[in-house]
């Protein structure tokens, strides 16, 4: 019986197609002039007694169809889709069982233009889904007619019907589909427009034979010209002494089909600078036209005169500067070596001293030496930036140069020193020589005076993963270097304060030094890109933790 109905179905299709129905159905494109007399007998039908099979078979047309918005659903399973489709379905059959047909559509297509589909955005349907998918539900609604009716006629009025109504909404889809593309492509040009505007960019196409370009208006507010102007005349207000040099590169383009020139465009008394850019295109081995962008890059280079102006300027105030400091050190340290050799005379050659005399010598003898070590760190910090190109260095070889100067410290508190095989890394020599020397130092002063000073240095590879907390730029990879100590420590909230001028966490009398010994570490770090950090608690040592990249 089965079998019989489908052939039989099939036969009153063919005779749809091959009389007058089919001229109807191309007649009737148009929802609103036909008036649907099965149409909501039969959406009634589906809704009621096979909604879960129109769903399933949809489903297994836009596969056999290969519909390209599946592709958008891909993250779904097939009964996760089956249950959106009957849930559309639903709605759909409801509004063709109420003989709403036109408020349909309608509604299918307010909610497209208003980006409100459930899945898929409204510009991410391509216009072949448009058609199939039309064309898949007027299949699937075709295979349930038999069981409608076996009426001869009422099938064809009936097909006739499914025809007109999905004719008719593929026809609006398309409509509305080339009209939001339209909007689309109108909205996209004006915010090009609007984007120019901004940047003060314009573009151009230049006919090469004719002279004549096609411009963006703001090619014509950027030249102050009325469109249409040809290139003789354009080139009339390029400044005397650029004209020579945009026409080579105008004559370069047309040869190797580059154009890039900067020049300056005087026009009524205005001066601008002008970047211009573009290619040439080539018919038969010529060059014919060349397309490209110009803008008006005046504020860029006012500001970039002014900061050279300006940078002249700082360079010549930093040499003053530079040779002010070097004679005021100078002039400065002179006499603090006077007063230190002069109460060195007094305290060697005058024996009848009294306690407390001799100990006001002994005390202005150590001033004189403290005030002299504050000077070099002060003009170590001032002129850390003057210091060399980097290079590649040995970081042992460097540790150990910081050693040997700190020799006479090292033997008289007795620490012991140890550091891992050092890799070689690209620094500024002198400076990180300063760096561990100042490390090395701190750790020494900051000992605990019943326990021999114990100071460990290591190192390790970072990625750029393992830095993420840190402000530092990218790179390959980064070094981590750690100089730990045993000494006296400090509670972590000082953990910043230590490393400004002339900072201290205990007084002069119990620790000496400048205060500035973490100040030009801090310096030294930051000027290779770098961050260093310390961690710390009371009693426990401290650990200095520099990252650099590499």
């Amino acid at each position: 019986m089965a079998v019989q109905a489908i052939a039989w179905y099939r036969g009153a299709l063919a005779y749809s197609f091959n009389y007058k129905w089919k001229a109807v159905r191309f007649i009737r494109s148009y929802i609103s002039t036909h008036t649907y007399q099965l149409l909501p007998a039969f959406a009634r039908h589906l809704q009621e007694h096979r909604l879960e099979e129109v769903a399933r078979q949809q489903l297994v047309l836009a596969r056999e169809v290969e519909l390209p918005a599946l592709k958008l659903l891909a993250a779904y399973s097939d009964e996760q889709l089956v249950e959106r489709i009957r849930h559309s379905m639903q709605e759909f059959l409801g509004l063709l069982a109420e003989g709403k047909a036109t408020e349909l559509i309608e509604l299918s297509l307010e909610r497209w233009k208003a980006d409100q589909l459930e899945i898929i955005g409204k510009f991410e349907l391509l216009a072949e889904d448009i058609y199939l998918i039309n064309y898949i539900r007027q299949r699937a609604f075709r295979l349930f007619i038999p069981e409608f009716t076996t009426d001869i006629e009422t099938v064809l009025d009936l097909v006739d019907e499914l025809d007109s109504f999905f004719t008719g909404s593929t026809t609006a889809a398309t409509n509305t589909y080339i009209g939001m593309l339209k909007d689309r492509i109108a909205r996209h040009e004006q915010e090009l427009l609007d984007a120019q505007r901004i940047a003060r960019m314009g573009s151009f196409e230049l006919d090469l034979q004719t002279g004549q370009s096609n411009s963006s208006p703001e090619v014509y507010r950027i030249f102050d010209i009325e469109p249409g102007t040809g290139v003789k005349n354009y080139m009339e207000y390029i400044h005397p002494q650029d004209k020579e040099r945009v026409a080579a590169s105008m004559a370069r383009a047309q040869q190797e089909g580059s154009y890039e020139v900067e020049y300056r465009f005087l026009k009524g008394g205005k001066l601008k600078y002008i970047w211009a850019r573009g290619i040439a295109v080539f018919q038969n081995g010529r060059a014919v036209r060349i397309v490209g962008t110009v803008q008006d890059v005046s504020l860029r280079k006012k500001v970039e005169l002014e900061l050279r102006e300006k940078t002249l300027a700082l360079e010549r105030s930093n040499e003053s500067l530079q040779q002010f400091a070097y004679v005021a050190s100078h002039d400065l340290k002179e006499p603090l070596r006077k007063i230190a050799t002069f109460t060195d005379m007094v305290l060697t050659g005058i024996e009848e001293l009294s306690v407390a005399t001799r100990r006001m010598v002994q005390r202005a003898n150590q001033l004189a030496v403290h005030a002299g070590r504050m000077i070099d760190d002060i003009m170590a910090y001032s002129t850390l930036t003057l210091w060399g190109e980097r290079q590649s260095v040995s970081l042992a070889e460097v540790i150990g140069e910081a050693l040997e100067k700190l020799q006479h410290r090292i033997e008289a508190t007795k620490a012991r020193i140890h550091f891992d095989a050092l890799p070689v890394v690209r620094v500024v020599r002198v400076q990180f020589g300063q760096l561990f020397e100042n490390l090395l130092d701190n750790a020494l002063t900051f000992s605990r005076p019943e326990e021999p000073p114990q100071i460990s240095i290591s190192c390790t590879w970072l990625q750029e993963g393992d830095i993420q907390h840190y402000s530092l730029p990218h790179a390959d990879r980064y070094l981590q270097l750690s100089v730990a100590d045993n000494g006296i420590g400090f509670g972590q909230e000082y953990a910043e304060k230590i490393f400004g001028l002339f900072s201290r966490l205990h007084p002069k009398t119990e620790y000496g030094g400048s205060g500035l010994g973490l100040a030009i570490a801090r310096r030294i770090v930051d000027n290779h890109s770098g961050t260093i950090f310390a961690r710390s608690r009371e009693g426990q040592g401290a650990t200095f933790i520099i990252i650099l990249p590499q």
